[in-house]
């Protein structure tokens, strides 16, 4: 580093003039760094940890009829569940959402062989695990209160006009030959009847 002296500077003056441009480099390179990573700090998206740790390929949120955040998500992996978060809090119009999907309940989705389905609460009740092991390892509270394991429910859509949702499932080559995260057996049963992908009609192609 090359750095000009005054004019007549001594040895030593040169010496004492490098040592202050260096403390105060190092001291605005230390604030520069200190302030960045506070920035970062106030400004990282929390997580939501509310809505359970899988594979979220994608959530849909709504709004329902008292008010309260409805949040369908799929885990996109092979044997896994549907589920659905409902907020505690109610949404307002230019109000603070933040918090919204912060506080909430978890739901897993179980489906029956008559195409009949329901919802069940991921609790501290229903599935013996505290609040934090719920949020962390939702794949095994599912699988405590009998969650169909499902083909990869990978996307997940809301009709606007009509309390009905959908859910893509891409599949599942391993349906049957182990067990998922929860420990579930995958094997073909009435509510997840195929064993493989379906062939889509395609006019071009002929199949």
């Amino acid at each position: 580093m090359a750095l000009a002296a005054p004019i007549g500077a001594t040895g030593g003056q040169k010496l004492t003039t490098v040592s202050m441009y260096l403390k105060i480099r190092t001291s605005q390179i230390a604030r520069a760094t200190l302030w960045k990573l506070i920035h970062q700090i106030q400004h990282q998206p929390p997580k939501k940890t509310a809505l359970g740790r899988f594979k979220h390929e994608n959530a849909v949120v709504k709004i329902a009829a008292d008010g309260r955040i409805v949040v369908y998500m799929g885990d996109d992996e092979r044997g896994e569940n549907l589920y659905k978060f409902i907020s505690c809090g109610i949404y307002t119009k230019d109000g603070d959402t933040s918090n919204l999907p912060t506080y909430g309940t978890l739901y897993a989705a179980k489906f029956h062989a008559d195409q009949r389905g329901e919802l069940l609460a991921l609790t501290p009740q229903t599935s013996g695990m505290t609040r934090a092991e719920i949020s962390i390892q939702t794949r095994q509270a599912a699988s405590s209160v009998d969650a169909t394991t499902m083909d990869r429910p990978k996307w997940v859509a809301s009709n606007p006009n009509r309390v009905e949702s959908y859910v893509a499932l891409t599949n599942n080559k391993i349906r049957g030959k182990k067990p998922n995260a929860g420990g579930d057996d995958t094997s073909v049963n009435p509510a997840t009847p195929r064993r493989k992908k379906p062939i889509r009609p395609n006019p071009t192609l002929g199949a």
